[in-house]
């Protein structure tokens, strides 16, 4: 009896240890539950709801100063709720876009019709706002994943991602996991390189240009053979990013068999690896690769055969910007204030005669449209978008530059009256709209690799009479969304940009710095 009362009294002491001081709650959890448990409820609260992204990205932002296996189950469980989100307001966007369709081109003077697509645009901006914040909340789950540290942690995202079935979660977890330096890359990043969705090996590539990893060089070179040049194009940046030179002779090489913008990332690939300046010029590369191949060798760079060379491609020059694009899109400012003049003494672009820029800014945009639209390759395609408070195209869609198609497209730049406002965001939306033409499912290949945007003035809605001036936070942030995939490289003009046009500077400048493109301002400063 005495000693079942003392083995009793050692277990109540024992069980005392673990109680809460007095007047605590008995089933209260500790600070550190209580704190997972805040940081659950806000992440999911703001997940399926309808926060901004900045709202929704600051809330699974969180999870990375935490960084165990318990976060990580919240970050597993936030994932699957944002990537079924993210997966129906794709659809819903798709089939709103379709309903568009019959609608572009309508003006004002089709009242019944124009208002039937003003309810249609608003619907697709709000979509596009919702897909804004969507990537802005996959983006801060990637930084969490490639953060993490907690082996327990990065354990749980691997068997995340070989467990999913949801497209945007593969993504998430390969984003994350590529990038994260704690993780075995390579296995994942062989096993999505079989996919069959572009979309997936994109996202791989586009890890490893930010992850050194001795052994992505001989899986990024073989990737060079992709089919649709935006993945290549993102093979070549990661290779860039690699710093081995051991990707000096495929990249030469592959170099070969390029043409079109393309050539701009395959020199500045090389240029990076080497030191070397020679340009967009393959030929130029192959005759320094062959000087100091024996140089490269002794640092591990295997030797290639010279494929077979495209003639030197014909380059196309834009206000001083020269491109070797053979997929261009040209967006044309038209609003009413092109009507105004710029003079001699406003200033030029280097290698330009500075009475090109002298009289009304319609006629120097319609002189120099015209003079690169009759330079354009005959196995090029292009397009032209005019833009003021509506939105019209020549064709309708990338067209062949053939004599015939030039001087109908010559014609219409002559015979577009300057009007009206200033609706970039429409004249950029549409772009990608055609730039997505030729994209399926199966292959991510748009018809589109070069655009040029070239306007006077600081972005407006779409209104005519009061047109409302847009942030160029909102137009920046749709452009991301519409390129996050294509990567589209685009050159913007500034016309005239004045003082007071200080939203058209900073849209201009922003939208060429983020797409890899050139600025160029033709007039005051």
């Amino acid at each position: 009896m005495k000693r079942l009362l003392r083995t009793l009294g050692l277990a109540l002491a024992a069980a005392a240890s673990f109680l809460p001081p007095a007047g605590a709650a008995l089933s209260s959890p500790s600070d550190a539950d209580q704190k997972l448990a805040e940081m659950r409820e806000k992440v999911m609260l703001v997940i399926n709801g309808d926060a901004s992204g900045v709202e929704r990205a600051n809330a699974i932002g969180k999870l990375a100063d935490v960084d165990s296996a318990e976060s990580a189950k919240i970050l597993v469980e936030a994932v699957d709720a944002l990537a079924l989100k993210y997966d129906q307001d794709e659809k819903d966007y798709a089939a709103t876009l379709k309903q568009y369709e019959p609608f572009r081109g309508f003006t004002l003077a089709d009242r019944k019709d124009w208002e039937v697509k003003a309810r249609i645009q608003g619907m697709l901006e709000k979509q596009e706002d919702r897909l804004q914040s969507d990537a802005a909340a996959a983006q801060a789950a990637v930084v969490v994943v490639m953060r993490a540290r907690s082996p327990n942690a990065i354990t749980l995202y691997e068997k995340s991602l070989k467990a999913t079935l949801l497209f945007h979660s593969r993504l998430i977890w390969l984003g994350g996991l590529v990038r994260n330096p704690n993780s075995k890359a390579i296995p994942f990043a062989q096993a999505a390189l079989k996919d069959e969705d572009p979309r997936v090996r994109l996202a791989v590539y586009e890890a490893f240009a930010e992850r050194k990893d001795p052994a992505a060089v001989d899986v990024l070179v073989k990737a060079l053979a992709e089919k649709d040049w935006p993945l290549r194009q993102a093979v070549v940046r990661a290779i860039a990013a690699q710093g081995d030179v051991r990707g000096v002779p495929p990249l030469v090489a592959q170099m070969q068999l390029e043409d079109g913008a393309l050539l701009i990332d395959y020199a500045n690939a090389l240029q990076a690896l080497t030191g070397e300046s020679l340009g967009n010029f393959p030929e130029a590369w192959h005759g320094w690769y062959e000087a100091h191949k024996a140089e490269l060798a002794e640092k591990g760079a295997k030797a290639v055969s010279k494929p077979v060379a495209k003639t030197e491609p014909k380059v196309v020059d834009y206000y001083g910007i020269q491109v070797p694009s053979k997929k261009v899109l040209f967006l044309f400012d038209v609003s009413g204030s092109m009507e105004e003049k710029i003079g001699e003494d406003k200033g030029s672009v280097t290698g330009v005669k500075k009475d090109v820029y002298t009289g009304r800014k319609i006629d120097v945009a319609r002189k120099i449209m015209n003079s690169t639209i009759r330079a354009l390759p005959a196995d090029a395609t292009f397009e032209i978008v005019f833009f003021n408070h509506q939105v019209q195209s020549v064709f309708g869609k990338m067209t062949p530059a053939t004599p015939e198609n030039k001087a109908k497209a010559e014609l219409a730049v002559e015979e577009i009256p300057p009007k009206g406002a200033t609706w970039t965001y429409g004249a950029l939306r549409q772009g990608f709209e055609l730039a997505k033409s030729t994209c399926t499912a199966e292959a991510m290949n748009p018809c589109v690799d070069t655009i040029f945007l070239l306007s006077d003035g600081a972005p407006t809605d779409d209104s005519f009479d009061k047109a409302k001036l847009m942030e160029p936070k909102e137009i920046l942030d749709a452009v991301n969304e519409w390129n996050r995939e294509f990567k589209i490289r685009i050159h913007t003009i500034a016309i005239d940009p004045r003082l007071q046009h200080g939203n058209l500077i900073r849209l201009m400048k922003d939208l060429a710095g983020r797409h890899h493109g050139l600025y160029r301002a033709i007039g005051a400063q």
